[in-house]
C-alpha cells in the first residue's frame, strides 16, 4: 500500500555503517489517476540482532475506479502506528510490523454529492533486503491495510554504478522493479527503473523513479500510463 520499499533501499545504503538511530523517510509514487504519499518515523534497529521496532506513518492515498457514466474518485488521508521486529545480520535485513490504521475516505462519484466516512483496521507489512554482492542488492516488500482492504507489493533489484572501486562521499546506483497494488475497487500492475544517490557520511539518500503501469479491474482501460516516484531517507 505504500512506497516504503523505496525508503527501505535508501536506509540500507545510507546507514550500513552508522550507529543505530531513529529513521525518518518519505516517498511519493503515482500519476494523475492514482498515487500514494507518506512520511514515516521508525525507532532504531540494531545490526546483527532481532530488535523491537515501532513505526508511525502519515499517508495520503488517492485513486479512481469505473463508475456509472464515468469514474469515481477516492481521496484518503490516514495515520498508522505499528510495532514489530527487525533482524539485520551481515547481508540481510528483515522487518515485520503489525499495527492499526485509521483513514478518512472521501468518494466523489461521477454524479451526485461526495460521500465521506472513517475507516479503520489492522495493518501488516513486511520488508526484506539482501545484499547479494558488494554492488548488487535485491529487495521485496508487501503491506496490507484492512481499513480499505488495500494490498501493495513490490520486488526490485539494484546495482551500484559509482564509485567503481572503494568508498566515496557519494554513491550512485540504478535498478528495476515490479509492483502490484489495489483492492476490489481499483487494481493495477506496473514496472519501472530508478536511480539512487546516497551520502553515507550523512546517513541520507535520495531516489527518483519512472515507470509504466496499467489498471486490471473490470471496466478499466488497457492503456499503459506513466508513473513518477521520489523518496528521501535520513537517519538521525
Amino acid at each position: 500500500m505504500s512506497a516504503l520499499l523505496l525508503a527501505l533501499l535508501l536506509s540500507r545504503s545510507a546507514s550500513a555503517a552508522a550507529f543505530p538511530a531513529p529513521e525518518a523517510m518519505g516517498a511519493f509514487e503515482g500519476n494523475v489517476r492514482s498515487g500514494y504519499a507518506f512520511a514515516s518515523l521508525m525507532s532504531p534497529s540494531v545490526d546483527r540482532r532481532i530488535t523491537p521496532v515501532a513505526r508511525l506513518t502519515l499517508s495520503y492515498l488517492y485513486y479512481r475506479f469505473p463508475d456509472f457514466g464515468g469514474e469515481a474518485r477516492v481521496l484518503s488521508p490516514g495515520v498508522a502506528f505499528g510495532v514489530g521486529a527487525s533482524w539485520r545480520p551481515d547481508r540481510l535485513a528483515l522487518t515485520v510490523v503489525a499495527g492499526y490504521e485509521a483513514r478518512y475516505v472521501q468518494t466523489r462519484p461521477t454524479t451526485g454529492e461526495a460521500v465521506a466516512r472513517a475507516d479503520h483496521g489492522v495493518s501488516v507489512s513486511g520488508d526484506v533486503y539482501f545484499q547479494a554482492s558488494s554492488r548488487v542488492a535485491l529487495a521485496g516488500s508487501v503491506s496490507y491495510g484492512f481499513a480499505q482492504n488495500y494490498l501493495w507489493a513490490r520486488v526490485l533489484a539494484k546495482r551500484q554504478l559509482f564509485p567503481l572501486q572503494g568508498s566515496a562521499i557519494t554513491t550512485f546506483a540504478t535498478g528495476i522493479d515490479a509492483t502490484i497494488h489495489g483492492n476490489h475497487q481499483a487494481r493495477g500492475v506496473g514496472a519501472g527503473v530508478f536511480g539512487e544517490l546516497s551520502f553515507p557520511g550523512a546517513s541520507t539518500s535520495l531516489m527518483l523513479r519512472v515507470g509504466l503501469g496499467r489498471e486490471v479491474q473490470p471496466g478499466a482501460s488497457d492503456a499503459l500510463e506513466g508513473t513518477l516516484g521520489a523518496s528521501i531517507y535520513k537517519a538521525f
